[in-house]
């Protein structure tokens, strides 16, 4: 029952009541007041091998246009001010670049020693911290530590800063929150990979993750869900379902994409991803509290894909004061304490 307390405050945390009010908004609209399409205009050397200069230059678009959202009057807003706030909010969260001295890093750690061996991964984006008081690089490293102690049989695929899935000109996408999730798994897919699991750099095993690869094998995807999503923020977030296409409006549950898996070698979660990297690029489905959950949650009811929920008691919300009295059947803590640069977790946990 705390799990569920636990899963219920996020939810209203990230789905907050909003009031619907104003004429229905176009996609254009949407699109062009956060994420104008000047961005494909800037002088970037070279989109798909990008420079450190090429990298501060996005990164100065993208702080300039947020600060210009925070200046404009009420009446050229989008949305109400909580609903404007939350996707500002979520626009600003990404530091794609540090100094020039700490560029961007993307690694492959062989966990299990065997780089030839690529039937599964585990993939984590540490962005810089932005000065938001969160280290996503000790996430990170404390996820290595416990991969190794929990004797994970796979390789850990992780970028700290930078951008996913370059080769394909996705960083014409780095205006879009959180985006570069689907477009990481896209990113490994094309390295080869099949079973992919996601791991918030705030996510943190405390055993081994066989259950989950084994439940992706047999469903095709995983991540956890609880609780329906109110009516009414249903109705507020619309614009996103109406992008997507999607025509179902109720009986949606809220899903937690910190932990997310797919098994490409299934056909409905390949279309899924499928399905996901194209919400990315339309821009729109990403342009909501949440940023990247709800355009998932939308599609994976749309494919019947509930199936793929989690068992709730892997995941449970606590920081380190929890770890010696965890439930004995989690496998995830999930805490943005961990990102504390003040935190020491005890070398003991791993």
């Amino acid at each position: 029952m705390k799990d569920f307390k636990n899963i219920l405050l996020i939810l209203v945390l990230v789905y907050p009541s909003f009031t619907c009010t104003g004429p229905v908004l176009s996609e254009e609209r949407i699109r062009d007041h956060f994420c104008p399409p000047d961005m494909a205009n800037l002088p970037i050397s070279d989109w798909k091998n990008p420079t450190m200069d090429d990298y501060f230059i996005i990164q100065q678009h993208l702080n300039k246009r947020r600060s210009m959202l925070f200046e404009l009057p009420d009446d050229q807003k989008c949305f109400e001010p909580n609903l404007e706030g939350w996707i500002r909010y979520r626009l600003g969260r990404l530091q794609l670049v540090d100094t020039y001295e700490n560029p961007p890093q993307f690694e492959v750690v062989y966990i299990n020693n065997n780089p030839a061996k690529k039937d599964k991964c585990i993939i984590c984006y540490a962005g810089y911290s932005n000065n938001s008081g969160r280290d996503y690089v000790q996430g990170l490293n404390y996820l290595i530590k416990s991969l190794k102690k929990f004797g994970f049989d796979g390789h850990l695929i992780y970028r700290i800063g930078g951008w996913p899935s370059l080769q394909r000109d996705r960083l014409k996408l780095a205006d879009v929150p959180y985006a570069f999730k689907p477009l990481f798994f896209e990113e490994v897919r094309d390295l080869g990979y099949k079973k992919i699991l996601w791991l918030d750099s705030a996510a943190m095993p405390v055993k081994s993750l066989n259950p989950l690869f084994k439940f992706m094998e047999k469903h095709g995807c995983c991540f956890f869900a609880q609780w329906p999503m109110p009516q009414e923020s249903l109705d507020q977030l619309e614009y996103v379902a109406r992008s997507l296409n999607i025509t179902k409006r109720s009986g949606f549950k809220a899903v937690l994409t910190q932990i997310v898996g797919f098994d490409l070698d299934n056909p409905k979660a390949a279309h899924l991803l499928d399905r996901w990297i194209k919400a990315a690029e339309k821009k729109v489905p990403f342009l909501e509290p949440s940023a990247d959950q709800f355009s998932f949650a939308l599609l994976a009811h749309e494919l019947d894909m509930l199936p793929c929920v989690l068992p709730n008691h892997y995941y449970e919300e606590g920081g380190p004061r929890n770890f010696r009295r965890k439930h004995s059947a989690t496998i995830i803590f999930h805490q943005y304490e961990f990102l504390n640069p003040e935190l020491v977790i005890p070398e003991d946990v791993f």
